[in-house]
């Protein structure tokens, strides 16, 4: 047996109305977001590392009147790193888009509601609770009526749900019970 709440799950993983309305509140929170990311400050982070080798040989005379040679070897290394941060004070289009995402996102969680509500409605359209007894099968008029009822449900494309009436009932109902 398929009951209510069972095809509610199903009508929420399977209708596309629904499944879209899911994801236009997925988009619409994305807005938000982006909205405020936008007064954020921006910071940016560079850094340069260098080794540098020198072999340098020279002729050079000597006190003397001689030629020497002289040979000098260097090895340095160098590194920078700058961080900047900057933070606009006022900047009216970034603050018309935070706006904007807000706006979006509080519209798309109404839509999600309402194509939830929707969804609800037009599941409980298909489903209708009959509640019966075992005197509404005894009586012959009683049983004509509930017939009747159940016939004019089908006819519309309802679906009959049939229970048992606990609430004025002495007697279970013996063909079936769904309680237990």
């Amino acid at each position: 047996a398929f009951d209510l709440s069972q095809g509610l799950a199903a009508a929420r993983e399977h209708d596309p109305q629904y499944r879209a309305a899911v994801r236009e509140r997925d988009a619409s929170r994305e807005a938000r977001v982006q909205g405020r990311a936008g007064l954020l400050p921006e910071m940016s982070l560079s850094g340069s590392s260098s080794r540098n080798h020198l072999d340098r040989v020279q002729p050079y005379v000597d006190s003397r009147g001689r030629e020497q040679v002289e040979e000098t070897s260097r090895s340095y290394e160098a590194s920078s790193l700058a961080l900047q941060l900057r933070q606009p004070l006022y900047n009216r289009e970034l603050m018309a888009l935070k706006r904007r995402g807000e706006a979006q996102s509080l519209m798309g969680e109404r839509v999600f509601d309402v194509r939830g509500s929707e969804l609800i409605l037009r599941l409980a359209e298909a489903y209708a609770q009959v509640l019966l007894t075992h005197a509404d099968l005894a009586d012959r008029e009683r049983y004509l009526n509930a017939r009747s009822t159940l016939l004019t449900l089908l006819s519309l494309q309802v679906i009959p749900v049939i229970n048992e009436n606990d609430t004025v009932v002495n007697d279970e109902i013996k063909f079936g019970d769904n309680d237990t």
